[in-house]
């Protein structure tokens, strides 16, 4: 997933994309401001969404659920790229938008 880092404090940054802007933890050597490919990482509580459009604020994420595998591990559609989310709530089924409220967002830097 392609995002752009606005600030950067320590391993704290604050990035956006097309669906808006978030605070992250940066698991990595440190960034400067710009853009990044990253793999997101997403976990908090996941709850079948009251919208379908795409949102991403500090403690929250909208997403499409893309793909679900054997272990629980979710892939939420955002922006044209992928988020990991580390475990499917009850409702979560692949096609249909799910929230995950009280978000803790994290960005593993990835090479192209």
């Amino acid at each position: 997933m392609r995002v752009k880092v606005d600030a950067v404090d320590g391993h704290r940054v604050w990035f956006s994309c097309a669906a808006g802007r978030a605070e992250a933890r940066w698991v990595g050597a440190l960034p400067v401001a710009g853009e990044h490919d990253v793999e997101l990482e997403v976990s908090g509580r996941v709850n079948v969404a009251g919208e379908t459009a795409e949102a991403l604020e500090p403690g929250r994420l909208v997403a499409r659920v893309e793909a679900i595998d054997d272990d629980g591990v979710v892939a939420l559609r955002l922006s044209g790229g992928l988020v990991v989310l580390d475990e499917a709530g009850p409702a979560t089924r692949v096609g249909t938008f799910v929230e995950v409220s009280d978000a803790r967002f994290e960005l593993f830097p990835v090479q192209r």
